[in-house]
């Protein structure tokens, strides 16, 4: 029984560091006056296709989304763009078929 255990615990372990990905989010384009817009480049080192979600954070404190849920599928030639944001506090929510999320705060 302890071998089930020690097995179970490895197979989920593993899955879950597997479910990781790097990440490099750059600014392509600044604001540079009020009422500006910004592009921001997405660039993952994922193995399988993903979904993501970008969401806005709100006076209140909370995050609210900012248009739909889009797909990437990878291996992406080049970074994605999200472009003509405004200043505020955005999060880029990765989505996986198997269920596991990353989200980036940016």
């Amino acid at each position: 029984m302890r071998k089930y255990i020690y097995l179970f615990h490895l197979l989920l372990v593993t899955n879950l560091l597997s479910a990781q990905i790097n990440t490099v989010i750059t600014e392509l384009s600044t604001i540079t006056c009020n009422g500006g817009l910004a592009d921001l480049s997405v660039q993952t080192d994922a193995t399988n296709d993903f979904d993501y979600q970008l969401q806005i954070q709100l006076p209140n404190l909370q995050w609210s989304n900012a248009g739909p849920v889009n797909t990437i599928a990878v291996p992406p030639i080049a970074p994605f763009i999200i472009p003509n944001l405004s200043a505020g506090s955005y999060r880029i929510i990765i989505i996986f078929s198997s269920g596991h999320c990353n989200a980036f705060i940016i």
